[in-house]
């Protein structure tokens, strides 16, 4: 009997001051848990949007490199300097269009791609490398064979030798738009 009085006498006395009260303290655990719930949601869009890793390359990838490709080639193919540069290269000078060319994707795929890999024992760069320059080097060619026969611009040309310094004029820009889309955001890549 006396341990019920002693509860009783515990218990908040039933007042609209007492009633308040726990309105408030169950106003301040929702808050709590929604704050809690934005905390993990902003922790999830950061993740996604600034921390992102980049995925394994698929075919929607491959796609968004060849348009970004396509659309820095089709800002050149249409310059008649391009053509006459063209035809006058020698090989010294093709040899450092490749080179060249290759040097700026490595640097592209190591700083835009390889930089956001948090795991790097996983992902060795060798690997990381080898495909994305694989891939991003043959659109690039494809892009610019692609570009200049639809257009007729062959036609202009007198021999295959001449074509192919065409297309490997017009590779390097079409290399370097095949990053595009990883640069504006889309790091799926």
């Amino acid at each position: 009997m006396v341990r019920q009085i002693k509860k009783q006498n515990l218990k908040q006395p039933e007042t609209p001051a007492g009633n308040r009260i726990d309105e408030i303290r169950a106003e301040l655990e929702q808050e709590e848990m929604d704050l809690t719930e934005i905390r993990e949601l902003v922790a999830k869009m950061k993740e996604k949007i600034i921390d992102k890793e980049p995925n394994y390359f698929s075919k929607k990838d491959i796609l968004k490199i060849a348009f970004g490709s396509l659309a820095v080639g089709f800002a050149f193919i249409f310059s008649s300097a391009l053509i006459k540069t063209a035809l006058n290269l020698d090989v010294f000078h093709i040899e450092l269009i490749i080179i060249s060319t290759l040097v700026l994707l490595i640097l592209q795929i190591y700083f835009v791609w390889f930089n956001l890999v948090k795991d790097k024992t996983k992902r060795k760069f060798g690997e990381f490398l080898t495909k994305r320059l694989t891939t991003l080097y043959i659109v690039a060619i494809l892009s610019s064979f692609f570009l200049i026969y639809i257009f007729n611009i062959d036609s202009q040309l007198l021999t295959f030798l001449d074509v192919m310094k065409l297309v490997v004029m017009m590779s390097m820009p079409c290399s370097l738009g095949a990053a595009i889309p990883s640069l504006i955001g889309s790091n799926e890549i």
